[in-house]
């Protein structure tokens, strides 16, 4: 298995499996993700290794912050993390406006990238449209979901 990359390793139900092995390097952090599946079947896993222990996402604030908000006007969401993320670590923000039913737009932080405190701007949209965002953070691969749907008002 290789660091920092998608593999497959085997679910045993009783816990014999083996996932393969990779070089670990002393001082560094590793985050283990595994797919959930059932016993005895393949699940996709990726072993991620960062350089300072990892870092969680303590608060998310908005401006406006409220829905609706006016047409054409942009959406500032402000990330804060527990501390100073290691180069490898991501926030990434994906918004839809069509539900997910296709990917969405992934943003990167307008301010403040690899800082605790990171900033995103969805663009202004036009009246009418619903449109929902939320949170990755890389290395965990996590979605924290933060506002539902915001709505641009007539």
């Amino acid at each position: 298995m290789s660091i920092n990359s998608q593999g497959t390793a085997f679910a045993y139900g009783d816990g014999g499996g083996t996932a393969g092995s990779y070089p670990a390097t002393s001082g560094r952090f590793y985050t283990y993700v595994w797919e959930d599946v059932s016993t005895s079947s393949n699940a996709r896993v990726i072993v991620m290794e960062t350089t300072n222990a990892p870092v969680s996402i303590n608060t998310v604030s908005q401006l406006p912050t409220n829905s609706p908000v006016p047409a054409n006007q942009g959406v500032t969401v402000t990330v804060t993390l527990s501390g100073t993320p290691s180069t490898q670590e991501n926030v990434f923000l994906r918004y839809s406006t069509d539900n997910f039913a296709t990917y969405g737009t992934l943003l990167s932080p307008t301010t403040g990238a690899g800082t605790a405190s990171q900033e995103f701007t969805i663009p202004g949209q036009p009246e009418m449209t619903n449109l929902q965002y939320y949170l990755l953070q890389r290395p965990f691969l996590l979605c924290v979901v933060i506002k539902t749907l915001l709505t641009w008002q007539r």
